[in-house]
């Protein structure tokens, strides 16, 4: 996150400390980052994706960010999330986000394949959570949206589906890994739990 990181010792009756300087990275408050990935195992069954995310830091003084995933290809998928702490250097925050997702879903019947699925989700959570200090968060919210399962090859007589989505989750995340994508070191623990009911609109 930072270009220099530099220090000097200093002294201010009577006591000695350390100042820190950071130089932050000109491009970090607004960035996008791209990928790709090709899956074949030659059987007829491949899977490719064109991956993008747009991070926009330092949204207002509050510290707010935005951050937008898009995947295209073989399974289609768009999430974007607003970041809000809720004062600034606020361990508190809410967390508004959008989710959009299509893929495949194969309905077998013992080693055969039956039918091929469309599985559609389009959802919306609404969270607030807490930093727990360096390496940990805590997250609860409430999942409202819609996930249809639409046939798109087999017997005529299997049915689409359609269903609503009312949740509410509470998740905990633990992560000391030194890199997010290509980690050398450290642990990444992500625990959520589900509650689903039609009193919550499913």
């Amino acid at each position: 996150y930072f270009n220099q990181v530099h220090y000097k010792y200093v002294e201010e009756n009577g006591k000695k400390g350390v100042v820190i300087y950071c130089d932050e990275k000109p491009w970090f408050e607004n960035y996008v980052k791209a990928g790709m990935a090709i899956e074949d195992d030659f059987k007829g069954n491949s899977i490719y994706v064109l991956a993008l995310s747009h991070r926009w830091n330092k949204l207002n003084v509050y510290g707010g960010s935005l951050q937008t995933d898009v995947e295209i290809g073989t399974s289609p998928y768009v999430k974007t999330e607003l970041y809000q702490p809720l004062y600034p250097g606020s361990s508190f925050f809410v967390a508004p986000d959008f989710q959009f997702y299509r893929k495949k879903v194969l309905l077998r019947s013992g080693d055969d394949i039956v039918a091929e699925y469309r599985d559609q989700r389009t959802v919306g959570d609404f969270k607030v959570g807490a930093v727990l200090g360096s390496y940990g968060e805590l997250r609860a919210g409430y999942t409202v949206g819609r996930e249809k399962f639409d046939r798109y090859i087999g017997d005529p007589e299997l049915q689409d589906k359609s269903v609503d989505v009312g949740e509410l989750f509470t998740n905990f995340i633990f992560d000391t890994r030194d890199e997010p994508d290509f980690p050398t070191s450290g642990q990444n623990i992500n625990v959520k739990y589900k509650h689903s009911a039609e009193g919550l609109g499913a």
